[in-house]
């Protein structure tokens, strides 16, 4: 993410191999971008799965909706990001970043 210290240190080894990098600049968890993680979000993770097990091409920027970092887009981070909502509604006021090293 921008601004991140894991942004600087690889601009600095893409800079070192002549390779260009670029920071997200969503919100992790955030799928369709509206700056909050929301069961909206949720059902967007699970509207990619059902339809990447169809076969049929998702354009999800899965660096954002894979939010338990296990390389798949499913329904596993479908019910994370459920679990988190849940957490905010009740006054859980850190990010999702947070709410997974719980």
């Amino acid at each position: 993410y921008r601004g991140s210290t894991a942004q600087k240190w690889v601009e600095n080894y893409y800079y070192e191999k002549g390779l260009s990098f670029s920071a997200l600049d969503g919100l992790f968890g955030d799928v369709n971008n509206d700056n909050k993680v929301d069961s909206k979000d949720a059902v967007l993770i699970l509207k990619s799965y059902a339809e990447n097990l169809a076969g049929v091409k998702t354009d999800i920027d899965k660096s954002v909706a894979d939010v338990n970092g296990d390389g798949n887009v499913d329904s596993k981070d479908a019910v994370i990001v459920l679990k988190y909502y849940a957490e905010t509604l009740t006054g859980f006021s850190g990010g999702i970043e947070s709410y997974l090293k719980k």
